[in-house]
């Protein structure tokens, strides 16, 4: 029972530097017996998170509900909603027989949902509007117990990419899409290039007020380098609506700014009739993809991926030429740039060393939250060595950019990241697909192939929680985990281990190693989950480890 409760403390992880205090507050894995693929995680109250994203797995591991195609598994929507103890309140499938991706939904007033995704699906399964085009963007109005309440389709003479929604203060909804089309179905604007911005105003009951088309004589891309929608839309007030994604284009058609490079931020302002008022570029020589873009005191922070060196609007050398690094640029009301920073890792990785931002969420005292993927080695702002092949990295900003913590989260293979949610209590809540596996952060192993994986922890100024583990143990890491017969336990040079205990979950010894040992046999005990009590010169660590 002692070593139970010792678990129990361990639970509740606490670095502190400074004042300053982390707090690992759990983690759960949701999904079936395929994969799930992470859209956007939505604070519907401050007891309910709305989980959304892609899912071709049938009513498997907790999910419960059934693919619309039994036979190919393509992908349908998965919206589960969960309290802040990760509990299902209900879950529910919706699309048609075909593929249905890129999710998003936003609070549409009196605890009712607006979803939207991108569906190539006709009339069948759970989908009951007839397809437009190739791909139309679908609108569901869900109500508290995730019941449809109605359904609608905004559809071009040829296929939309990507959807973002807003609901704006005159109590009336936006949709950005993009769509390469000109006039024909629900769009009244002709093209202007190879892929354009297409804008619909439309009432609660789904019904269009208008569209607009923008776009210059290139392509506007709604993607970064993730594969993953990228919009953003801000009103500032009743007459004024910024929006944000990518563009190639320069000086032509809605683009009347230079264009840095290949690819750049492309932010422009639109009146309430959705007249253009002006339009920036920012980026630099190469390629930067727009993901998030949050409002502050002078104007809005902008972040997304570059590999641009210094130039353009970029003020800071890439640490290894080429790689993809994080980006932020702070600029006011009327477009001009106050400051910006890049963030960077260490240069060892199993790929391209990348680092892409997704989410930027204002936090207190002028910070912000920043959560993003990445794939490098500890180096740079990046101070955690990684957990697999790419994980799940949150850090948080100062009003200037600079980094004050960070951390990483995530499967030991690939994690991929959508955005964060912040809880009144300070708590951040992070929303990713992880692949199988088990980490110090991760304590299921999983249903499929990959699942959505939810994660809590809390980083602020107070310091009385109730126990405190250094950096150095921190990095103490087992694997293979799962193991079969033998484990290793990897740590810093200044880390001695004098012994390892293996317990169940329940807190039992179930074997003892008395001595640090070059590697650890357990194929002596059954398979199963258990926990590795590690005790060393710095402290005791608890890790999962799991024998298959």
């Amino acid at each position: 029972m002692r070593y139970f409760l010792l678990l129990i403390v361990f639970i509740f992880i606490t670095n502190k530097s400074n004042g300053q205090s982390y707090r690992f507050l759990g983690s759960r894995v949701y999904g079936g017996n395929k994969g799930e693929n992470c859209n956007h995680l939505l604070k519907v109250t401050e007891n309910k998170l709305l989980l959304i994203g892609e899912s071709n797995s049938d009513a498997t591991g907790n999910k419960t509900t059934f693919n619309c195609d039994p036979l190919v598994y393509r992908t349908d929507i998965w919206a589960v909603m969960v309290d802040t103890t990760f509990n299902i309140l209900w879950q529910i499938s919706l699309g048609g027989i075909l593929d249905d991706k890129q999710a998003f939904a936003i609070n549409a007033g009196n605890g009712n949902i607006l979803l939207s995704c991108i569906s190539q699906s006709d009339s069948s399964c759970n989908r009951n509007t007839q397809l437009k085009g190739g791909l139309d963007v679908l609108l569901f109005m869900i109500d508290t117990l995730g019941n449809v309440i109605w359904e609608k389709n905004f559809g071009t003479i040829q296929s939309c990419t990507g959807v973002h929604l807003s609901k704006l203060s005159d109590g009336n909804y936006v949709m950005l899409t993009s769509s390469s089309a000109g006039i024909g179905n629900d769009k009244t604007g002709i093209s202007h290039g190879m892929n354009d911005i297409w804008l619909v105003k439309f009432q609660p009951n789904g019904n269009i007020i208008f569209d607009k088309t923008y776009g210059g004589g290139n392509e506007e891309l709604p993607w970064n380098i993730d594969g993953q929608t990228s919009f953003g839309l801000i009103e500032n007030n009743a007459n004024e609506i910024a929006i944000f994604t990518n563009t190639k284009s320069s000086n032509s058609w809605d683009v009347s700014d230079t264009n840095n490079g290949f690819t750049d931020f492309w932010m422009f302002i639109i009146d309430s009739l959705g007249n253009k008022i002006s339009d920036f570029c920012y980026g630099g020589s190469i390629n930067d993809y727009f993901t998030a873009a949050t409002k502050n005191s002078n104007g809005y922070l902008i972040g997304g991926t570059s590999n641009s060196p210094l130039s353009g609007s970029i003020s800071q050398p890439l640490y290894i030429p080429g790689t993809n690094t994080g980006w932020i640029i702070s600029v006011d009301a009327s477009g001009n740039k106050i400051w910006d920073r890049r963030y960077q890792g260490g240069n060892i990785s199993s790929f391209n060393p990348v680092i892409s931002i997704l989410d930027i969420l204002p936090a207190s005292n002028g910070e912000y939250w920043v959560t993003a993927t990445c794939n490098t080695s500890a180096g740079k702002d990046v101070t955690d060595n990684p957990l697999g092949d790419s994980d799940a990295w949150i850090f948080k900003i100062d009003n200037i950019g600079n980094v004050l913590w960070d951390k990483r989260f995530g499967s030991p293979h690939m994690t991929k990241t959508s955005n964060s949610v912040l809880m009144a209590d300070s708590s951040v809540f992070v929303f990713c697909s992880a692949d199988t596996g088990i980490t110090n952060v991760k304590a299921e192993l999983g249903y499929g192939a990959s699942d959505y994986y939810l994660v809590h922890f809390r980083y602020d100024n107070v310091t009385t929680f109730v126990s405190e583990v250094t950096s150095s143990l921190e990095l103490i890491y087992l694997y293979p985990n799962p193991a079969s017969n033998n484990f290793f336990i990897k740590h810093s040079s200044e880390v001695k281990i004098q012994f390892v205990d293996i317990l169940s979950m329940s807190g039992q010894v179930v074997k003892s190693f008395g001595t640090a040992c070059s590697n650890y046999n357990i194929e002596d005990i059954p398979n199963a989950v258990y926990i590795c009590r590690i005790k060393t010169n710095k402290g005791e660590v608890f890790r999962k480890i799991s024998r298959l």
